[in-house]
């Protein structure tokens, strides 16, 4: 009794359940770990139930006896048993045969499999998904060979899983001879998540060509080891088809938008050379009175001819194609400066700035956008010799750019009205213009992916704002 003593304090705090039954299921002992487990406060309470008896299928406890009277001992025997709130555990039992005892111990695995079970549904889940996406999924072990190829690649390229599996991309396609693929696979397997550029494939087991965009990102085991890469993979050619077609339009767009020019400002020029040949023809004997008619009617010429051109390079923003780039924001202000460099000397007006940051965007339009708005600085200023100073703060993702002058001003009611086409907010004998440069410098901004305002008070001045992304 001594000795059995030792066994049950040795055996009282272990970290799994400890006990000991005879082979008929009358409890002798157990420790508190298996009285946590089934949910008891002490031996008494167990035993007036007969827990340990309590299988969810009995023969599961015959069984037990029967492999512990035939070797003598059982190893990993798991069960399922109900415990004092008649919950379903599952537990794993190890035990030996002494004399019509056995001695064992138990381990509550139920969280583990559960957990097991959790998984299992989790990868039926996404084995149906990429099963039914409707995009390619293709994965990659790390040595870059393929292991996953759902429906859709077989739609998509002609190749069934069975032919590709196993094989690396470059086995499936070998006049793909591209060393970025395995640069970019390297990448992946060093835990970025990438974007390759759009691609044009020229699978030869559909009979035809077609553009595709992928993404490849890592692919961990539960450990959140790297074990490969994932590639989702989409057929956009009907995409790159309405660009090409889109490109198309806005080419013939434009050539029909230039001939229309020509064409509109032939007859002014013809009106305007007319004019001038019976001005000179008529000489000193031209009555005043059909001298200011002349005047008029080449002023009126004039102005028409620059609101043909103004209208030119309004529809044409549109259309052109934009090559959007990281761009040096200051190369392109010194331009807009160099070109409006006699408007400024005419005016004796000064134009600084800090340092600029690099943005993406395009130049020419960027440039366009600088002139515009100082040439508007320049043109409407006061008594004051013009002053202009353009700088730039980060906000964000964004560059916020301001354009300030010392000239007349605007009246904060027109900020709705002031980028519209054709707004002149003066009289046009006073600022002659045609009302569409705000309303350019409005379009480049916006195609930019970026906000323009302004603040002013009339006679102090104007400081107009626009954003631009530092990067896209």
């Amino acid at each position: 009794m001594k000795t059995e003593g030792k066994w049950e304090d040795f055996f009282k705090d272990a970290p799994v359940g400890v006990y000991r039954t005879t082979l008929s299921g009358d409890i002798a002992y157990v420790n508190d770990t298996v009285l946590r487990i089934l949910g008891y406060s002490d031996i008494e309470e167990l035993r007036a139930t007969s827990a340990l008896a309590s299988y969810k299928n009995p023969d599961d406890r015959k069984a037990l006896i029967e492999e512990l009277k035939r070797s003598g001992k059982v190893n990993n025997f798991e069960v399922e048993i109900f415990d004092k709130s008649r919950k379903l555990i599952t537990v794993l039992i190890s035990a030996v045969l002494e004399s019509d005892s056995m001695v064992g111990m138990f381990m509550d695995i139920t969280a583990v499999r559960k957990t097991e079970q959790a998984f299992r549904e989790l990868a039926q889940l996404n084995s149906e998904i990429i099963e039914d996406a409707n995009e390619g999924i293709v994965v990659f072990d790390r040595e870059f060979r393929y292991i996953v190829w759902n429906p859709y690649m077989e739609k998509l390229t002609g190749f069934s899983r069975e032919s590709v599996l196993g094989k690396t991309p470059l086995e499936i396609y070998p006049h793909l001879k591209e060393p970025g693929i395995e640069k970019l696979f390297k990448r992946v397997i060093a835990g970025e998540t990438v974007s390759a550029p759009d691609k044009q494939f020229p699978f030869l087991q559909t009979g035809r060509s077609f553009w595709v965009s992928s993404r490849y990102a890592p692919h961990r085991d539960g450990e959140g080891n790297i074990i490969g890469a994932i590639a989702f993979i989409r057929d956009i050619t009907d995409r790159k088809k309405a660009e090409e077609d889109l490109k198309r339009s806005n080419k013939n767009l434009e050539q029909f938008a230039s001939v229309v020019t020509h064409d509109l400002r032939e007859p002014l020029r013809s009106i305007s050379t007319a004019i001038h040949y019976l001005k000179e023809l008529c000489g000193e004997s031209l009555p005043d009175k059909a001298s200011e008619f002349m005047r008029y009617a080449v002023e009126g010429s004039d102005r028409m001819d620059c609101l043909i051109l103004d209208l030119f390079k309004y529809s044409t923003l549109a259309v052109k194609e934009k090559e959007f780039s990281e761009i040096d924001c200051e190369k392109a202000l010194i331009k807009a400066v160099s070109n409006l460099s006699e408007a400024i000397n005419k005016a004796g007006a000064k134009v600084d700035f800090d340092n600029l940051p690099p943005v993406f965007g395009n130049e020419l339009q960027l440039m366009q956008l600088f002139q515009n708005l100082i040439a508007n600085a320049i043109k409407f200023h006061g008594d004051e010799t013009p002053q202009v100073y353009v700088s730039a703060q980060k906000e964000g993702n964004m560059w916020r750019f301001s354009v300030s002058d010392n000239g007349i001003g605007i009246d904060p009611k027109h900020s709705k009205i002031v980028f519209e086409i054709f707004r002149q907010l003066h009289p046009k004998n006073r600022y002659p213009g045609t009302g569409i440069g705000l309303a350019i410098c409005k379009k480049i901004v916006e195609q930019h992916q970026g906000e323009i305002s302004f603040e002013s008070e009339p006679g102090q001045g104007a400081t107009f704002y626009f954003t631009i992304p530092e990067k896209r």
